[in-house]
């Protein structure tokens, strides 16, 4: 079943981008970094907490995407809140999953 179905977009601003509620249920994560044409060498993660406030943690490292390249990062569940963060303006991050 479908827990986690949601699009970000860093067109306007870097860094953490809008954390999400995930139900607890989530067992796999896949997410999705799509740069556009134009954007350098940026830094992506997947970060978890257990609430909105944090702490924030990295899930699967961290790694650098470059221009017109989508990146493909899995993540295992739970999670409590989750968010992808976006090193670089002109990212788009799409999340999906499954429990």
């Amino acid at each position: 079943m479908r827990e986690l179905d949601y699009t970000w977009s860093s067109n306007t601003s870097s860094g953490a981008q809008t954390a999400v509620e995930v139900h607890g249920d989530l067992i796999a994560s896949a997410w999705y970094f799509r740069s556009s044409t134009g954007v350098a060498t940026a830094t992506i993660s997947v970060q978890s907490a257990p609430t909105a406030s944090g702490p924030w943690f990295d899930e699967g490292g961290s790694t650098a995407v470059t221009s017109g390249i989508v990146h493909v990062v899995r993540v295992a569940g739970p999670m409590g809140f989750a968010r992808p963060f976006c090193g670089s303006t002109g990212i788009t991050v799409r999340a999906i999953g499954v429990s």
